[in-house]
């Protein structure tokens, strides 16, 4: 005999089980749906940052670039400025040099004319107020007892006659800042001190003595200061060239 074994299948029950997996199914697909709205968020997000960074960053080098060029056009500029303000000082300079040439030329071509027959004429150069632009001094006699000292300088643009002085029976010397004038005749000697002051150029006397005649055998003068200034004659240029050029 033949048994046989019948399984009765609960309909509810399936379905019961295959809500079940649905459920879960629907869960899982659920979550992983917001993971991959948050993935994507974030992503977004993050992206947005760095094209947020990355746009900072071009615009600093951008930034950096206009300020270094705004530099070399400013570094460029002042350096023609100050190239052109030199060449004007040197071309003011040089015009004043020029200027000073001509009437130092002038001066020395009268002195010139007044010494022809019988006398000395000679002139030296010595920069009295400390400009770079010396000034002229003429020594002119007809004999000894009229030598006189004329000193020009330039002033304002024009030339002007300074200081006028005696100078008979005497040389000068160059003491750096001034003039020392050494005069000597019949026991008799003055020393000047021939400076540069703000209203032109004055003498002062720094020593004075007289040598009774009965000593006049006697070395009894003072020596002078500084370096003894050699006189150039007044038809000779060649010293002003030298000295204003």
């Amino acid at each position: 005999m033949t048994h046989r074994l019948i399984y009765f299948t609960n309909p509810g029950f399936l379905s019961m089980e295959k809500n079940g997996n649905t459920g879960k199914l629907l869960a899982i697909v659920a979550i992983l749906a917001g993971v991959a709205v948050g993935l994507g968020a974030y992503y977004l997000y993050d992206g947005h940052k760095r094209r947020q960074a990355e746009t900072a960053v071009e615009n600093a080098r951008l930034d950096s670039i206009a300020a270094a060029e705004r530099a070399y056009r400013d570094s460029v500029t002042r350096a023609e400025e100050e190239r052109a303000r030199r060449e004007a000082e040197e071309q003011a300079r040089q015009k004043r040099i020029d200027e000073t040439r001509i009437a130092y030329e002038s001066v020395l071509r009268q002195a010139s004319a007044k010494i022809r027959d019988f006398g000395w004429k000679y002139y030296f150069m010595f920069d009295f107020n400390s400009d770079a632009l010396p000034e002229l001094c003429v020594v002119t006699a007809t004999c000894e007892a009229d030598a006189e000292l004329n000193i020009y300088g330039m002033r304002n643009g024009k030339l002007k006659r300074l200081y006028s002085g005696a100078a008979d029976h005497c040389a000068f010397y160059d003491n750096g800042t001034y003039i020392l004038r050494n005069m000597g005749h019949s026991g008799y000697q003055l020393q000047e001190k021939i400076y540069g002051d703000d209203d032109g150029v004055k003498a002062v006397t720094v020593y004075e003595h007289e040598i009774p005649i009965e000593r006049w055998g006697e070395d009894d003068y003072r020596n002078p200061t500084g370096q003894a200034v050699d006189g150039v004659d007044t038809d000779n240029f060649s010293l002003l060239h030298r000295t204003l050029r």
